[in-house]
């Protein structure tokens, strides 16, 4: 069985599991899901210019990398050397305190 995600008008509106031939039975718009197209969720939405699923944007900061199709934060990624949020208003990460 193969993962295909059902679109409506781009949008992700659900993650079939199914073969080929019941995909071609069914109405709408279904997308194969690969390695390359990045793991669709309910919501996501779906480039066919680049065959890449995309998620809504998580801050209003955050750019979209247009090779990836994945959102990053202004200032790099998430340091690894404990836990941290994201902080809007300062638009930087924020350590947590454990």
């Amino acid at each position: 069985m193969i993962r295909y995600a059902k679109l409506n008008n781009n949008i992700v509106e659900n993650i079939i599991v199914s073969n080929e031939e019941d995909i071609t039975n069914m109405d709408g718009e279904f997308i194969l899901v690969s390695l390359e197209t990045n793991d669709p969720v309910v919501g996501y939405e779906y480039n066919s210019e680049k065959n890449k699923f995309t998620s809504p944007k998580p801050f209003d900061s955050w750019i979209l990398n247009e090779d990836t199709l994945i959102w990053e934060s202004p200032v790099g990624l998430k340091p690894n050397d404990g836990f941290y949020r994201w902080d809007e208003s300062s638009t930087s990460w924020k350590k947590l305190e454990q």
